[in-house]
């Protein structure tokens, strides 16, 4: 982690920063987050994280700055920190006070900024993942926010590094796909690229959605359905998306190598995904 973090309007040292022990998101995991990558020190899809930030604080009724606020206090942090290519997480809690059901008062939002250096870009030719035991369930407040809540990810991390994957698959109760355990996941069979539908109930991520706007610009045919995990070892491709991995292609599953041939289209929408930065930021 950087030395400095930005904490509710001011610009400090790490080591030196606290949040109360009654905040909300410390004791409820009352909250929201967001996680971004920079590139030569701008942010790349920057509009639309925000965006989907302030959509989920809506939907919980948790105040929160402008979208110029916290560009403003982005910059700020990525300034102090001389950070140009890095991760950087925005976190945003309900505040200081109250019960759990104390939602209906009007607190300040605690906010939160982290940068963390990121290593130069790598290419793989495929990674392994595996099938993970836990279940994906739908949202209970029917809806997908990016809560603080990362009890699944955080315990199936260690299944992870126990196979050696950095990443997993989470299947419905009826074997479906659903997506990865910080990911979005993307088959390719016979030039259709193919992702399990949002009403599933997992996150929109920033970078699944600019994965299925650059494949219809290359007139690739898209769909939103679901499949199972046979599909997947059938698949001619598969890959795996977030914001801090871009795209990520899928060389085998449990040790299973995907079994089409491959066409290239992962490869090709990986270059183009990192043509567009760091110029078209937003």
């Amino acid at each position: 982690m950087d030395d400095f973090i930005y904490l509710n309007g001011e610009i400090i040292r790490a080591d030196l920063a606290t949040i109360s022990p009654f905040d909300r998101g410390f004791l409820y995991g009352d909250g929201l987050f967001e996680t971004m990558r920079s590139y030569d020190g701008r942010v790349h899809l920057l509009r639309r994280h925000l965006e989907r930030l302030h959509e989920s604080a809506a939907f919980l009724g948790i105040p929160l700055p402008s979208a110029g606020e916290l560009t403003s206090a982005i910059e700020q942090t990525m300034l102090a920190n001389g950070a140009r290519d890095s991760a950087l997480r925005l976190t945003v809690t309900r505040g200081v006070g109250g019960s759990a059901f104390d939602t209906d008062i009007e607190r300040r939002p605690t906010v939160m900024i982290t940068t963390r250096a990121l290593p130069g870009r790598s290419v793989t030719a495929g990674e392994n993942i595996i099938m993970l035991s836990a279940v994906h369930r739908p949202p209970p407040l029917g809806k997908r926010v990016k809560s603080l809540d990362y009890t699944i990810a955080a315990n199936c991390a260690a299944a992870m590094r126990a196979a050696g994957a950095r990443e997993g698959i989470l299947l419905t109760d009826d074997r479906m796909v659903a997506s990865g355990s910080v990911s979005n996941i993307f088959i390719i069979s016979d030039g259709i690229i193919i992702t399990p539908p949002l009403s599933l109930g997992i996150l929109p991520g920033i970078t699944r959605g600019r994965v299925l706007e650059l494949a219809a610009g290359c007139s690739l045919e898209v769909r939103e359905e679901l499949f199972d995990r046979d599909a997947l070892l059938d698949a001619d491709e598969c890959f795996y998306a977030n914001s801090l991995r871009e795209i990520v292609p899928v060389a085998s599953i449990d040790g299973c190598a995907i079994r089409g041939a491959g066409a290239g289209y992962a490869e090709m929408l990986m270059e183009r995904y990192r043509a567009e930065t760091p110029d078209e930021l937003l």
